[in-house]
C-alpha cells in the first residue's frame, strides 16, 4: 500500500494516555471516524520495552481498522509484519550499512525526522515520508531542536521530494495555518488526543 501525503497522522503516545487518563482504544474510535483523512496512527512507547511495544500492537491491530506504524522498534515492525515504522534521523544515522540495507530493502512504511531544510535535502529516497520539525514550541516531546516556524515548512514543502509531516507544536490555535491539504499530512500527540478539538480539526482540514 502506497503512503498517502495528505490527510492527519494521530500518534498515540502511549505515556501520555496515561498521564492525562486517556483510554487509547476510544481515541481509535474518534480517528476511525473520519476515513477520508486518517488511515493510519503511530505507536509511541518511549519507556515501554520491545517485548511491551510489540504486546500494545498485537492488542490494538485487532481492535482497529487503522494502519499502525511502529515507533523506534523498526526490527520489530519488520519482523511482526507491521504497516510501518518511524525512526529518527540520529537513530538511523548510528545504523550498521547492514541494517540501513534491512530498511532500505524494507517493503513497509518507512518514517524518519528532519529538523531543517538540510536535513530534508540529505534525504535518502527510500523514505516514505519524513516528520519535519518541531514547527512550533513543543511540551509532549523533549528536543533540543530550534522551532522551525510557517515560513521554513512552507519553503520545504516547495523544495522536498519526500512527503512532509508538519510535527511540533501544533495546537488548535496554529493548526489552520500549517495544514495545507494535499502538500502536508500534519501530525500530532496531546491536539489529538482531545475529542472535541480533534473532530473540530478534521472536520476544518476535510472543508478546507
Amino acid at each position: 500500500m502506497k503512503w498517502n501525503p495528505i490527510g492527519l497522522y494521530p500518534i498515540l503516545d502511549i505515556d501520555y494516555c496515561k498521564s492525562k487518563q486517556i483510554d487509547p482504544e476510544r481515541l481509535l474510535k474518534v480517528w476511525e471516524e473520519f476515513p477520508s483523512i486518517v488511515d493510519c496512527f503511530q505507536i509511541r512507547a518511549k519507556n515501554y520495552s520491545e517485548k511491551e511495544v510489540e504486546k500494545t500492537w498485537e492488542d490494538l491491530r485487532v481492535k482497529s481498522n487503522l494502519k499502525i506504524i511502529i515507533n523506534d522498534h523498526w526490527k520489530l515492525s519488520i519482523r511482526v509484519g507491521a504497516d510501518g515504522f518511524h525512526l529518527g534521523k540520529e537513530d538511523y544515522a548510528s545504523l550498521t550499512e547492514s541494517e540501513k540495507n534491512q530498511i532500505r530493502e524494507s517493503t513497509l512504511w518507512k518514517g524518519t525526522s528532519s529538523h531543517s531544510i538540510a536535513d530534508l535535502l540529505s534525504l535518502e529516497s527510500h523514505w516514505d515520508y519524513t516528520g519535519f520539525g518541531p514547527i512550533f514550541t513543543t511540551n509532549t516531546k523533549q528536543t533540543e531542536n530550534i522551532p522551525l516556524g510557517k515560513s521554513i515548512l512552507e519553503k520545504a514543502i516547495r523544495i522536498t521530494k519526500v512527503p512532509l509531516v508538519p510535527i511540533g507544536g501544533i495546537d488548535i490555535e496554529n493548526f489552520l495555518s500549517i495544514a495545507i491539504p494535499k502538500l502536508t499530512k500534519p501530525a500530532g500527540i496531546s491536539l489529538f488526543a482531545q475529542e472535541k478539538d480533534f473532530r473540530w480539526i478534521a472536520n476544518k482540514y476535510i472543508n478546507s
